[in-house]
């Protein structure tokens, strides 16, 4: 992200005017003014330059967190990591999340169906459902509070099963 794009959220979100922001940083009323016509500011400047902006954020807890995966991304990324190795492929037939709320803690509750098809999808999907109730999920910024196998349909063949389960996930702060 560049310097100006920095500086242009940071305005944007504190209502100070590029003027004050650029007296505030490094005393230079005309900073923003320069860089918006093209200045190029030394690394040290530029230094000094972000690390007050990540200060006046933090002070007021503004400071921008990481961006995260909402939690179905993440969800469906772990699913897809527990059928690593599966040589049959994987689609998803149906997703659907929806936020809830308590008093303490908040998230989203999930139904997914997915289907396996191709050789070994019976055996893939035997060993996914195998244990997944007590399966460990690695999500990033969620955390899986539960997870439930709620059907499963195969076709006779054994070339496709179609999975559904539903889970439920909270945002882990």
């Amino acid at each position: 992200m560049s310097l100006l794009y920095r500086i242009e959220r940071h305005l944007k979100k504190s209502g100070v005017s590029a003027t004050v922001f650029g007296t505030a940083a490094i005393n230079d009323p005309a900073l923003v003014r320069h860089l918006r016509n093209g200045r190029q500011p030394r690394p040290k400047t530029e230094a000094r330059i972000l690390a007050f902006i990540e200060a006046v954020e933090r002070a007021r807890g503004t400071l921008m967190p990481r961006a995260r995966e909402d939690a179905a991304t993440a969800l469906l990324r772990a699913l897809g990591a527990r059928l690593e190795g599966c040589e049959c492929a994987f689609r998803i037939d149906e997703l659907a999340s929806r936020g809830w709320a308590s008093a303490t803690f908040s998230g989203a509750r999930h139904r997914i169906a997915f289907s396996l098809v191709g050789a070994g999808a019976a055996a893939a999907a035997d060993a996914f459902m195998e244990g997944l109730e007590d399966a460990l999920f690695a999500l990033r910024g969620h955390i899986l509070a539960d997870i439930a196998l709620i059907g499963e349909e195969r076709d006779p063949g054994g070339e496709r099963v179609q999975v559904r389960i539903e889970a439920l996930t909270v945002e882990d702060d």
